[in-house]
């Protein structure tokens, strides 16, 4: 071979290396394969390479080269890599990175008084980012003021003030440290190293193999291996094939894969017609068809001669395309499973799309298989850093209901007792402390209230939120207070629970990464505890955890970098979606592409052409599965321009590229039935004895409306929790208007005017006092209680009849209907109002909807007219008279009018009571035989609630309501 050698994409890559490098090297060369060199891009494709190298050597024993990453040549490298291990140590030391990123984020904090902690730290990792791009292609931010900020909006122009950050204040920091951004040192290292080499050539090989030398300081490093009596630079799937015009042509376009290479040999003043092929074999057809599809769009009027192609460029390739993201990982992991039926053989997806690689690993674990995955997981969606970000956010925020659940119910959380126990001691707090509205602001509030249910770690756990809080502003003891907390929280009644919650891959990482904060913590702004939860996310929750153990090992999901280089027996490309693969251009949100280019940075395009290299390089491989997803989110998506352009060409060629439905399918029927087997709404009949023979009045309302609702609460014994940190809403408003117009009718049992104003103003401060409701509420409220007590104060005022006595929450009861002597019906009248002339005025105050007349007369809203039938019998005592005068819905809301006054307008009371009450024994009558079943709102047309507690236990449509029952205002 030449100096510069290319292996063809779909051959096997680091074989094909092992091989000629043990022809050239080995016993059968100039031995002297163990003082080689070789140099490739990433830690995967090392290990690959050692294992190509004992492939290749038949299991005879090796002294291997020296084989090492281009992306770590730092100091902690052996010193072959660092010729002068001396001069290396006066360069200076690499600044941390958390360290960095603080130090940016105060600088940031500086320029912005008004921003966060949070958002600095997000704003030092962006400056950041960009700083090391700028390094890397070995730019100068002088330059940033020859950009002509005059021929940009006013917008950049603001930026470019801003990036003082980074030209001023920066390299000041970090002469004071001592120190130099670490993508500065692996360039000055990778330059002294080239430097040395054309010093002093060294006798023996070096090899560069795999890089498309798309980094300066690798391009440096390739043009001084070229210059060695034994070196030599192995290029990745170059195109050998292109002319002289697809050459130019290709130079011009980013986006082309071939173009930088094209770039790199033009760099190296290297003619693209020196470039050699390693191995024999000559170009495959597949790779020749993706390289007629995916040709430079100026030299695309060559498609007229397609036919040169045969169905041997298609061997070996299909397409899924799958309705979803699901659906894609499901077939996906269809085909990966499919391959462990065979022994020995291996297979990959390879995808940029973190979304869809986390699918398919989630679906392959149904087969009880883990696999590989090169990009790891965020610490923030693992089992312990979900736990330290569940405890930051609780700890930021005061400990809100939702917030205190969620971290008490995580499993690693136990406070030093056995994990049943403490499951039990937190189902209790949440029942009895924690649902419905909010009544504390402090934990130690929260401890005191519920010292009775929850044992003394609630007070414990209050003590280490005052111990947080203590450290407001300082983010390393607020790190170390939140440490502390959460080993506490994670201890059982084990002896070894000190270490419970840094075990494991997960723990490890959050170990390391927490330490490296408190590292750094030094050089942080001040951060409040406000702020702690966010900006611990920042900087603690993207570390990434990589599993070590029990990984599957046959099969690997890949990002296209760690892909590079790899040969596998099935490679499932992944997201062959415009906007995943290739991922979209973006913008810079430092510099416009104008500015990007006056500056000498690279076009974003440039990134889109390394990743068409790589999709070229992995299609071209013996067996391809091409996959996508029509829609993502619910919206449909584009086909990635290579696979369009593929179909395009084969199409044009007479081909037609395979639709592997048979994934899709087999997937499809792990989760289908082949019959499916209705199941019906529940129509339970309990037996007789177990039916009840006592309602109050709004039950048998509820009865009439949902039968089954009365099944579930009156039968079952099934009552429904309350939200956690419920909203006051409609049911609480009317609970206090009730409570407080109760209280006054206490006080004033005669008739009442709006001289009573004042009394019930006081009344409702007491009322509001007692429930606890948060102040933004209670302002709200108590204006539009003033407005519902003078609207009802007037009406009574201009009633026609004295009103003797009042009572409230009057209970009464009559036992016995016709045909049912043993029924008892309860009822608690709102109101009944004694009038002077010996009658009685039974009114219910409602907050909601009133009901209609129509729903009256046809017996769906029955409250008052039972109500009224059990006065008639004398149910409330005594002290009520026996004739009703009237009926009476009082609607009070404090908008508006502030209520509504509406009788139940009859032309009969009487008759009204009586039909009310025998249609009601009769349906009482009914619902007392075993045959009975209790139906879920067979009378839907008369609903009026928007949802019921026991909907989903009914299985109904979610369009479908329940009926209120007693306690309903």
């Amino acid at each position: 071979m030449g100096r510069v050698a290319t292996i063809p994409a779909g051959r096997p890559f680091v074989d094909l290396l092992a091989r000629e490098m043990l022809a050239r090297h080995g016993a059968g060369g100039d031995g002297s394969l163990a003082d080689a060199l070789v140099l490739v891009p990433t830690r995967r494709a090392v290990r690959s390479l050692s294992q190509a190298f004992l492939r290749a050597g038949e299991g005879q024993a090796l002294l291997l080269p020296a084989i090492q990453p281009l992306g770590d040549i730092d100091d902690d490298e052996p010193a072959m890599l660092s010729p002068d291990r001396a001069a290396e140590a006066e360069l200076p030391p690499a600044v941390d990175p958390v360290t960095r990123r603080m130090l940016l984020a105060q600088l940031v904090l500086k320029r912005d008084p008004e921003s966060d902690a949070a958002t600095a730290f997000g704003l030092a990792q962006s400056l950041g980012d960009m700083l090391d791009e700028v390094l890397t292609e070995r730019l100068d931010f002088v330059r940033l003021k020859d950009l002509a900020p005059e021929r940009f909006q006013i917008h950049w122009q603001e930026t470019i003030d801003f990036l003082q950050i980074v030209t001023g204040a920066w390299p000041t920091i970090l002469n004071d440290l001592g120190a130099v951004d670490a993508a500065a040192r692996r360039d000055m290292l990778a330059a002294r190293l080239a430097a040395h080499w054309r010093e002093t050539p060294p006798e023996t090989p070096v090899w560069i193999a795999g890089s498309t030398g798309s980094i300066p300081a690798t391009a440096d490093l390739m043009q001084a291996v070229l210059a060695m009596p034994k070196g030599a630079v192995v290029l990745p799937g170059f195109d050998r094939a292109l002319d002289e015009r697809d050459r130019e042509a290709a130079l011009a376009e980013p986006v082309h894969p071939q173009h930088g290479m094209l770039t790199l040999l033009r760099r190296l003043g290297v003619d693209p017609s020196e470039v050699a092929d390693l191995g024999e074999g000559g170009i495959p057809p597949r790779q020749a068809l993706l390289t007629e599809a995916l040709r430079p769009a100026s030299t695309t009027e060559r498609w007229g001669d397609l036919k040169r192609f045969d169905k041997a460029a298609l061997d070996g390739l299909s397409v899924i395309v799958a309705p979803g993201l699901r659906e894609e990982a499901a077939a996906i992991s269809v085909r990966l499973r499919e391959v462990l039926e065979s022994p020995g053989r291996t297979a990959a997806l390879v995808t940029p799309d973190r979304n869809l690689a986390r699918r398919v690993a989630a679906e392959m674990a149904r087969y009880g298989v883990r696999l590989d995955d090169s990009a790891g997981a965020p610490l923030r969606l693992t089992r312990a850093g979900g736990f330290l970000q569940l405890a930051a956010v609780a700890l930021s925020d005061g400990f809100a209901p939702a917030d205190l659940l969620a971290l008490l119910k995580h499993p690693l959380a136990a406070v030093g007792l056995a994990a049943p126990d403490f499951r039990r001691q937190v189902r209790r707090l949440e029942r009895r402390h924690l649902r419905g509205i909010r009544h504390y602001d402090e934990l130690e509030e929260l401890a005191e209230r519920a010292a009775d249910d929850a044992g003394p770690w609630l007070g414990e756990l209050a003590a280490h939120a005052r111990a947080f809080r203590s450290a407001d502003g300082d983010l390393g003891s607020l790190v170390r207070a939140h440490a502390g907390f959460c080993e506490w929280l994670a201890s059982t009644d084990e002896a070894d629970s000190a270490t419970r919650l840094w075990r494991g891959d997960d723990g490890e990482a959050a170990a390391g990464a927490i330490s490296a904060v408190l590292g750094a913590s030094g050089h942080s702004p001040a951060v409040t505890a406000a702020e702690y939860a966010a900006s611990f996310d920042r900087l603690v929750g993207g570390a990434t955890v990589r599993p070590r153990f029990g990984l599957h090992p046959r099969l690997q999901i890949l990002g296209p970098l760690e892909a590079r280089l790899q040969s596998f027996d099935l490679v499932v490309l992944g997201g062959l979606n415009e906007g995943v693969w290739p991922a979209a251009a973006g913008n810079d949100p430092w510099m416009s592409r104008p500015m990007r280019a006056d500056f000498g940075l690279p076009s974003p395009e440039r990134r889109t052409g390394l990743q068409a290299h790589d999709f070229l390089q992995l299609a071209a491989a013996p067996n391809v599965i091409l996959t996508r997803s029509a829609k993502a989110d619910g919206s449909p998506t584009v086909p990635s321009r290579w696979l369009l352009r593929l179909e395009s060409v084969a199409k044009g060629a007479g081909l037609e590229l395979v639709r592997d439905k048979a994934p899709l399918d087999w997937a499809g029927r792990l989760d289908r039935t082949d019959t499916v087997q209705p199941v019906n709404p529940p129509t339970p009949r309990p037996p007789a004895s177990a039916r009840p023979v006592e309602l109050p009045v709004t039950a048998v309302e509820t009865l009439i409306r949902d039968p089954y609702a009365i099944f579930a609460r009156r039968i079952l014994g099934l009552r429904a929790l309350d939200p956690l940190d419920e909203e006051p809403g409609p049911r609480h408003r009317g609970n206090i208007l009730h409570a407080a117009f109760e209280e006054l009718a206490k006080i004033h049992t005669g008739d009442w005017s709006p001289d009573l104003m004042p009394a019930l103003e006081k009344i409702g401060e007491q009322v509001f006092d007692r429930e606890g409701l948060p102040p933004s509420w209670r302002a709200l409220w108590m204006r539009r209680f003033r407005a519902a007590g003078q609207w009802l104060l007037r009406t009574e005022a201009e009633r026609p009849d004295r009103v003797a006595k009042r009572l409230v929450e009057a209970k009464g009861l009559v036992k016995g209907l016709p045909g049912l002597p043993d029924f008892t019906l309860t009822a608690k009248a709102d109101r009944l109002d004694v009038l002077a002339k010996g009658t009685v005025t039974i009114a219910d105050y409602k907050t909601g909807q009133l009901p209609t007349r129509s729903q009256i007369d046809a017996g769906f809203a029955v409250q008052l007219p039972l109500t009224a039938f059990i006065a008639a019998t004398g149910g409330f005592g005594d002290d009520v008279p026996v004739e009703i005068d009237e009926l009476v819905h009082i609607r009070v809301h404090g908008s508006k009018d502030g209520g509504e006054w509406k009788p139940v307008k009859t032309d009969d009371l009487g008759a009204l009571i009586a039909e009310t009450r025998d249609g009601v024994a009769t349906l009482l009558a009914d619902y007392a035989e075993a045959e009975r079943p209790y139906l879920s709102r067979p009378h839907v047309q008369f609903a009026r609630d928007l949802s019921g507690d026991y909907d989903h236990l009914a299985r109904v449509a979610e369009w479908s309501v329940a009926g209120g029952e007693e306690g309903e205002t």
